[in-house]
């Protein structure tokens, strides 16, 4: 029980004492959402970042080709039609 203790004591520490998740008093809670691609875009954007478009092709064919190797589907094909329903009969009581 002595080992479990000094091993939480040592994470604390290492972690700042879980104090460090929490945001300062007076500031903006943290979003610890995934952004969305516009935001991620502008960001890269207004830092120097941004890929260009031959970049930006050549990883949308890449993420195509990945897709079409786990599903065995292309990812820009049209939807297949479903079929209509059929009526059938009301169940016998």
């Amino acid at each position: 029980m002595r080992a479990r203790s000094a091993v939480a004591l040592l994470t604390m520490l290492a972690l700042g004492g879980g104090a460090a998740a929490q945001p300062a008093a007076g500031t903006q809670p943290l979003d610890n959402r995934e952004p969305r691609p516009g935001q991620v875009r502008d960001r890269e954007q207004a830092v120097g970042v941004a890929p260009d478009r031959q970049q930006s092709r050549k990883e949308g064919q890449t993420v195509d080709q990945l897709y079409r190797e786990l599903t065995g589907s292309d990812p820009n094909a049209p939807a297949k039609p479903r079929p209509a329903p059929q009526d059938r009969p009301a169940p016998a009581r």
